[in-house]
């Protein structure tokens, strides 16, 4: 389909008499349907071929059908391929016209499934003037797009691709005390605080990080269902915000009583050395305490703990109270044996000695008459 070939193609072919060539003919067959073929599952793979391997004379219809539907066609999942594919084009002035339609709707379709994908490739590739013409359309509107699933990622890339003037719009308006905490709490807020974080200058991330710190301190006392809530620093959202402003401002501390300039310098105090110092030296005297020791073999566990078994066995045995007399009783079974056998009624406590004797001589017995197997442990027969 590439346009040399086809060219060379129809000359051979022809009669001489035409000066069309295929792709001419194919062009004047797809430009009444070239919006709808956008959005189409199949056709769309032919409007990007042609982006792809004819010129900019015989693939200019695309650009027009596209700008001039370009809210219809980058809300599709198809269409919005088709606007990247029309972005990666040479310059051009059908080109611009696109960005420039592209950019007058920013606003609408960085809010979108699809729309937004095709604003971000505008600020990836586009030139700056089309970049700080979108980051500036978002200006007095960062709060509410910062909390929506889609627009939040447009905004991200804004804070990395827009200039000095208007990040400074966009810092005053997340150091708003009483949107912050919002933004702190939402699932996709969060992430445009840490990214603001990230590309603040240190005037703006000091600033910002004084509008969130009431809202990191502040504890809930609870909730009407009995349930306890930490505030926002026990959130997912605050959590991962206290993390990038720690790694911004290693002296960074809630309970810290430091002066500003400690608590945001981003190069570790001296006070925090001095600290970290002082409990490896008191970890550290430890050791002449121990240190004079002798080298002592283990403990024989295994041995300790049989003694001191045994030793529980004939306290209980003999200072229990529950225990029967059996010389009061002669029918009695001592509630505590296991089994309840029945002993000497002359014995008035418990002997283990002669327990185990029993026991043994009944193992024996068992031993004697149990069948081993193969030798009538089953019938004959089986």
């Amino acid at each position: 389909m590439d346009e040399a070939n086809s060219e060379s193609q129809s000359e051979k072919g022809g009669d001489g008499t035409s000066d069309e060539t295929a792709s001419d003919v194919l062009t004047k067959a797809l430009t009444p349907a070239a919006a709808r073929l956008c959005i189409d599952s199949h056709g769309n793979h032919v409007i990007q071929r042609i982006l792809l391997k004819l010129g900019h004379k015989h693939s200019k219809f695309v650009f027009d059908a596209v700008a001039e539907s370009v809210g219809d066609v980058a809300r599709h999942r198809h269409g919005c391929c088709v606007i990247q594919r029309c972005l990666d084009s040479p310059p051009g002035p059908a080109r611009s016209n696109l960005v420039c339609r592209i950019v007058d709707k920013s606003l609408e379709l960085m809010q979108d499934a699809y729309g937004n994908y095709v604003v971000q490739y505008v600020l990836d590739v586009c030139s700056d003037e089309d970049v700080h013409a979108v980051c500036e359309s978002v200006t007095g509107k960062v709060n509410i797009l910062a909390i929506q699933k889609f627009s939040s990622n447009v905004m991200e890339k804004c804070l990395e691709r827009c200039s000095d003037r208007v990040k400074e719009l966009y810092m005053q308006e997340l150091s708003d005390a009483e949107r912050v905490r919002e933004l702190m709490m939402d699932p996709f807020g969060n992430y445009v605080v840490q990214r603001a974080l990230s590309v603040a200058t240190h005037t703006q991330a000091v600033r910002l990080v004084e509008a969130m710190r009431p809202h990191l301190t502040a504890q809930t006392p609870g909730t009407p269902n009995g349930q306890r809530n930490g505030g926002v620093r026990n959130t997912a959202g605050g959590r991962r915000i206290m993390a990038k402003i720690c790694r911004r401002f290693p002296n960074f501390n809630l309970d810290s009583a430091g002066t500003k300039e400690e608590l945001y310098s981003q190069n570790r105090s001296r006070n925090h050395q001095h600290h970290h110092n002082n409990h490896h030296n008191q970890v550290a005297s430890l050791a002449p305490m121990y240190g004079n020791l002798p080298n002592l073999a283990p403990a024989p566990v295994q041995v300790h703990h049989q003694q001191h078994r045994q030793q529980q066995q004939h306290q209980m045995y003999t200072t229990n109270q529950n225990l029967t007399d059996y010389t009061n009783n002669a029918l009695a079974i001592n509630p505590l044996n296991m089994g309840g056998l029945q002993f000497d009624q002359h014995q008035a406590y418990y002997d283990v000695g002669a327990d185990a004797g029993y026991i043994q001589q009944q193992q024996q017995q068992q031993q004697q008459y149990t069948p081993h197997f193969g030798q009538g442990a089953y019938q004959s027969g089986l």
